[in-house]
Order: C-alpha cells, then sequence, then structure tokens
C-alpha cells in the first residue's frame, strides 16, 4: 500500500486534485495519471475505495499537543501527526 498526503493551504486546490482523481472533475487540458497511467482507465468504483479525504478538523487537534502525538504508526495517524506538527512549529 502507498499513502500519498496533500498538504496545503486553504484554497491551494487540495479538494480539487482529489475530485479529478476521482473522476468526479474531467480536466479542460492535459492528463490526470496514477502509476503512468490515465486514471480514465481505472473503474470509477475501484478507484473511489482507494481515495480518501482526512480534513483537518478543529475538534482533531482540539486534544493534540505535539508532546502527546497519535499512539499508531498507522499510514493516517502519521500524516495526521505530521500535518499538526508542521502547523504547530514555532
Amino acid at each position: 500500500m502507498q499513502v500519498v498526503a496533500l498538504v496545503g493551504p486553504s484554497g491551494g486546490g487540495k479538494s480539487s486534485i482529489v475530485k479529478l482523481v476521482e473522476r468526479f472533475y474531467l480536466p479542460s487540458a492535459g492528463a490526470v495519471r496514477m502509476d503512468g497511467r490515465d486514471v480514465g482507465v481505472y473503474d470509477e468504483k475501484w478507484l473511489r475505495r482507494r481515495v480518501a479525504i482526512v480534513s483537518q478538523e478543529p475538534t482533531l487537534y482540539a486534544r493534540r499537543s505535539a508532546a502527546a502525538p497519535f499512539n499508531s504508526t498507522s499510514p493516517l495517524a502519521v500524516i495526521a501527526d505530521t500535518a499538526y506538527l508542521t502547523k504547530h512549529r514555532h
């Protein structure tokens, strides 16, 4: 399994990229590729089951601190920790 995280400011296009990958939007120019193949060759249901969004919700981070990261090494926990620590570093 490979995990890719899109991190950026609000309005930076992260959700639009996910919608292009999931084929909810079609590109007006160029191509969207995964593993070197146009995403159009993948079955939509198969593709959408493998793409997920983890939004930064205030309730997710309200109880966390840099001293108390998730007690997990799951890919989503690592992404959440990295996003939190990046946002709150001094």
